[in-house]
């Protein structure tokens, strides 16, 4: 077979996850791929922070060696990137390895605004950029620690005997105060987000039996305290 693969032929690029390397422990050729997190140069030598969903991994990019370097070096943050290279054992960097880089290829150059810097912002501002501030490594360990706690939660009510159990979102009534129902356009009619899954439960017993949910539910009150959450 030849080095290229024949047309219309899917062809899959394979990458290795950075937690899986940390996990691994071992010294030898790898192949990442990601956003760039962060950056910093001394003295010709390019530290990149990759992130690519499972962890952050530093890569170090020598100018003799990499092709383009003063293009790379001004690469924005969020570009994503891949790059080829030996993992080595290092104590100072992230997870105690780092990725000399042989090689790099850019598939994505971000834009250059982007909003967060490192310096304190405010919560009003950091909220307005939910969708930037989310790639911080303070909000990355509060969702991994959040879906470890439901993954657990599951884990106990399934030993127990329970079946989860998902009750509408929509719902055509209140089951607490008809004040704080959320309303809804629902084609011709109107309902509201439902403020307890209560009532499809008592339904759902009578059926299944022992039920859990984790799903969301709705209250239109006011956030006057940490304890009024409109979804929660």
């Amino acid at each position: 077979m030849g080095s290229n693969p024949p047309e219309g032929a899917l062809v899959i690029f394979m990458f290795d996850e950075i937690k899986k390397i940390f996990e691994e422990k071992k010294e030898g050729k790898r192949k990442i791929r990601g956003w760039l997190h962060g950056k910093r140069t001394v003295g010709g030598v390019l530290f990149f922070i990759i992130r690519d969903g499972t962890a952050l991994m530093q890569a170090t990019l020598k100018k003799e060696k990499i092709k383009d370097f003063e293009k790379i070096e001004r690469l924005p943050v969020e570009s994503v990137v891949e790059i080829e290279g030996e993992v080595r054992q290092d104590k100072r960097a992230i997870g105690g390895f780092e990725l000399v880089c042989e090689k790099i290829k850019i598939e994505h150059e971000a834009a250059e605004e982007f909003p967060i810097a490192k310096k304190f912002h405010g919560p009003d501002f950091l909220l307005d950029q939910r969708h930037f501030y989310i790639r911080s490594e303070k909000m990355m360990k509060i969702l991994k620690v959040r879906a470890k706690v439901l993954e657990l939660a599951r884990k106990w009510f399934e030993q127990k005997g329970f079946t989860e159990f998902q009750s509408p979102i929509f719902v055509g009534g209140a089951v607490e105060g008809g004040s704080t129902l959320f309303p809804v356009k629902y084609f011709d009619q109107k309902a509201y987000l439902t403020q307890s899954w209560q009532l499809y439960a008592e339904a759902a017993i009578a059926s299944i039996g022992k039920i859990y949910t984790v799903a969301p539910s709705f209250r239109a009150e006011k956030s006057r305290t940490r304890r009024h959450l409109t979804e929660y």
